[in-house]
């Protein structure tokens, strides 16, 4: 996937999960940049301006062998729509590693996989594709 493709995924995304009202910029970053390499993608947001900043990997050859971290294979739109379900959900209290960060973690890979079969089999998952 390439910046202007990752760039129509996340129109795509922001009006299947409403979220039209945030200005989100999107740029590639080098795999060694993320979090030394642990993550495919990270936000910076501002929630009170409703602006957030999504930097990822988007390079297939960048996220290297075996293309896994966290538990997680690497796909930008997983990624993608990772950050944004984070955005959705920025009001879910949790602090680093506690029990309802994993918990969220949990819920927002679960709804990646919901939200990206649903679309990947020809249904949409916003009503229009």
């Amino acid at each position: 996937m390439d910046l202007a493709e990752a760039k129509e995924r996340l129109a795509y995304w922001q009006r299947v999960l409403r979220l039209q009202d945030w200005r989100i910029e999107l740029r590639e970053a080098a795999a060694i940049e993320m979090d030394e390499g642990r993550s495919w993608a990270k936000t910076k947001e501002v929630a009170e301006h409703k602006t957030a900043q999504i930097r990822m990997v988007l390079d297939r050859a960048e996220a290297g062998e075996p293309s896994l971290q966290g538990g997680v294979c690497w796909d930008p739109e997983h990624n993608l729509l990772h950050e944004l379900l984070h955005l959705l959900l920025r009001d879910w209290p949790t602090e680093k590693d506690s029990p309802g960060a994993t918990a969220q973690e949990l819920a927002i890979n679960l709804l990646c996989e919901a939200f990206l079969g649903r679309r990947r089999t020809g249904s949409s998952a916003g009503g229009q594709e």
